[in-house]
């Protein structure tokens, strides 16, 4: 069930909300195969679809209720970040739901099954066990399953946002952005669709509380406005930062960018840390895709940089956590985290690589790693054994030998002095 393109598919999926409403009726699974047994290709023509797709088709017809339309979960991840409900005759609700892994009998692996329909026309729910198939969850995985994000979809617990564009996805679940339908505004929201992750969704929310009890909103923090955790689908609205992360912005802008404008970032980077430091909190996952770039209105060849994603973050004064005894502040990185930080491992301290405790050394380790680069112009240059010889001004040098030894002190009034020489 594979198309040429994510479009098509989406367009696929639209032409079975129709036949399905004017039908009105039970669907065989011969008129299911019918429907689904070509693709478009581009120029008009169509093709058969044979081997693996036709036979995940046979699976979901085995299984699929009447007035059901099930897809697999790449076609279903593929069209509802491409379907706008304005591209449907009807204008009716329509909504997207992952209902989990099933095993099928005669198949060797598991089978994530996902539906799209119109509210009140399509069966919207799991299909039921029977013995040639049958849902293979986990009591955990339940508030996780069940309703995904689309394109023009409102937001469940949050009526009158609207969700506009797809951001991206992570091990935690996905990142979209949403307009608020009175008066426009713009916010991110992160919803989490793993059971294992919801826990950091949580952290990150309460750190943020925490860090703006004590210094208030940082211009070079990314602001988390509310968490949603009461029930199903779990998230959390973020200030909309229009700008790249600083690894995909790297590759157009920093080799042209002067060395003083790179070392101004960082010690911007520098100053949120020292905040969050200040706050009793450490990041944890200090690296180029959690820092996003925003361009100056004013002043085009400037940038602004903002530090994100403390979801793996923790609390490291006992002071604070008296104020906030909230469990899993003070742990080391589960096996889920450390698996997830698999592109974090260039920025990691050696502490965290052993699965030691974090300490403020550990942030300032990824700083001097990023500050490496940054000089470097660079972001996939590792910093190696002999990283010396590409740093040729001494002072340079000593202070990313500083940050990568782990000494504390005086970071921040070290980038600030490059800034002024």
């Amino acid at each position: 069930m594979r198309s040429d393109s994510p479009s098509g598919w989406s367009l696929d999926c639209s032409r079975v909300i129709h036949w399905l409403r004017a039908a009105r009726t039970a669907v065989s699974p011969s008129m299911m195969v019918k429907c689904f047994f070509f693709r478009h290709a581009e120029g008009g023509r169509t093709h058969r679809v044979e081997g693996g797709p036709i036979e995940i088709l046979h699976d979901l017809v085995r299984v699929a209720l009447p007035r059901q339309i099930l897809l697999s979960k790449s076609v279903f991840d593929n069209a509802r970040q491409i379907l706008h409900i304005s591209d449907l005759e009807s204008h009716d609700s329509v909504t997207w739901l992952n209902h989990g892994a099933f095993r099928f009998k005669g198949r060797a692996d598991q089978l994530e099954i996902c539906e799209v329909g119109e509210v009140g026309a399509g069966a919207l729910r799991p299909p039921p066990d029977t013995s040639e198939a049958w849902r293979c969850i986990t009591p955990d995985d339940i508030p996780v399953l069940g309703w995904r994000p689309g394109l023009d979809q409102e937001i469940p617990s949050l009526p009158g946002w609207t969700l506009v564009e797809k951001l991206g996805e992570g091990g935690f679940g996905e990142v979209w952005r949403g307009k608020n339908g009175i008066d426009g505004e713009i916010r991110v929201f992160k919803f989490c669709f793993r059971a294992d992750r919801a826990r950091s969704l949580i952290r990150e929310a309460n750190l943020f509380r925490h860090l703006r009890q004590a210094v208030g909103n940082h211009p070079n923090i990314v602001q988390i406005y509310d968490v949603y955790v009461d029930e199903p689908p779990y998230f959390i609205s973020m200030e909309n930062v229009p700008g790249q992360n600083l690894s995909a912005w790297a590759k157009d802008h920093l080799d042209t960018l002067p060395l003083e404008s790179r070392l101004e970032m960082v010690a911007s980077i520098a100053d949120a840390l020292q905040v969050a430091h200040d706050a009793g909190i450490i990041h944890r996952d200090v690296k180029p895709t959690n820092i996003l770039v925003v361009e100056d209105p004013d002043n085009p060849e400037r940038y602004w940089v903002k530090l994100s994603d403390f979801g793996i973050g923790q609390i490291n004064q006992p002071q604070f956590l008296l104020a906030e005894p909230v469990p899993g502040y003070t742990d080391t990185l589960t096996h889920t985290e450390l698996a997830t930080l698999s592109g974090s491992r260039f920025y990691m301290a050696p502490e965290l690589l052993m699965n030691h405790h974090a300490s403020i050394r550990s942030d300032i380790y990824s700083l001097g790693v990023i500050l490496f680069q940054m000089i470097r112009g660079d972001l996939r240059q590792p910093l190696t054994v002999d990283w010396r010889r590409d740093i040729h001004d001494p002072l340079t040098a000593e202070d990313i030998d500083h940050c990568t030894a782990g000494n504390p002190h005086c970071v921040t009034q070290a980038l600030r002095n490059w800034q002024e020489t």
